[in-house]
């Protein structure tokens, strides 16, 4: 087994949502709840827990209120501007007052629990179907007040919710934009890290707007070099106790970023019956890494 996290799988997608029967610490048992048992569609893209305790689901039809025996589903209304904007669920985020952020194929949405009504935010008025509205990701900055986000465009987005205010960065390589999609972020104080669909990962640097580009090192014989996109990366973690980061990969599982020497290479995982290729998302749990 590797030197770094134990590693266990939690498979969302079409086989619908798992949540464990005992702390997931204590126990790999899981029960499966599918649409079967109410979810509104199987494949899962984002879980979060509400300050009331409700657990919220954001799947590709709709989003899932579920109180620990049935899921309550909302999904847009029509001529009702307090429904949700669109059906299709990318991410969610609950902040410090309740609220919970909603990205979706069209626009960011929130929910209050309090008058149970939703709120939604375009990023482009004039066009609310525009590629821009379409929210796959995003992340919270608390220093900014405002959120990075990961849109149908090239490139990646900031965005003032208070202010209504929008800031479009690009991608850029040497000298050279270059068009590549985000995938992810990780906010790490001056620096925020990005996974993007083509070109791997950026370093961008807010306070001084540069922004540099790291891909797979190419001595690394165990990356497969032959696919279509071998730098396309889902997502980033960093792993404190080895302080390095840990990258999902679409098809070269898991790799590794020392920021040290500057170099990616691929995680070699020992004693698993098949190979894992491709990684959407990681999260920490008492030591255990889910992916």
């Amino acid at each position: 087994m590797s030197r770094f996290f134990r590693i266990w799988y939690l498979v969302f997608s079409v086989i619908g949502l798992l949540f464990s029967m005992q702390t997931l610490a204590q126990t790999e048992r899981f029960v499966n709840y599918g649409t079967t048992q109410g979810l509104s569609q199987s494949s899962v893209n984002a879980i979060t827990q509400d300050n009331e305790g409700f657990i919220w689901i954001a799947t590709d039809d709709g989003l899932n209120r579920f109180d620990g025996l049935n899921f309550t589903i909302f999904k847009n209304q029509a001529n009702n501007i307090n429904s949700l904007s669109n059906n299709f669920i990318n991410d969610l985020w609950v902040d410090k007052t309740g609220l919970i952020w909603i990205a979706t194929n069209k626009g960011i949405n929130t929910y209050n629990p309090v008058n149970k009504q939703f709120t939604r935010y375009f990023l482009n008025l004039s066009n609310y179907k525009s590629d821009l509205n379409k929210i796959s990701h995003f992340c919270y900055d608390n220093n900014r007040k405002g959120f990075w986000l990961a849109t149908g465009r090239s490139g990646f987005v900031f965005f003032d919710p208070k202010n209504n205010n929008l800031e479009e960065y690009h991608f850029i390589i040497g000298d050279t934009i270059v068009e590549t999609q985000a995938t992810n972020f990780l906010n790490a104080g001056d620096f925020l890290w990005i996974t993007t669909n083509k070109y791997g990962l950026f370093r961008f640097n807010k306070a001084t707007k540069q922004i540099r580009n790291y891909t797979f090192d190419i001595t690394d014989t165990s990356v497969d070099f032959s696919i279509a996109t071998p730098n396309a990366f889902n997502s980033i973690f960093y792993d404190s106790r080895h302080k390095q980061y840990l990258i999902g990969t679409q098809g070269n599982g898991i790799a590794t970023f020392n920021p040290t020497t500057k170099k990616i290479r691929r995680l070699h995982i020992e004693g698993l019956s098949n190979p894992i290729l491709r990684v959407k998302k990681m999260v920490a749990i008492d030591n255990k890494l889910w992916i």
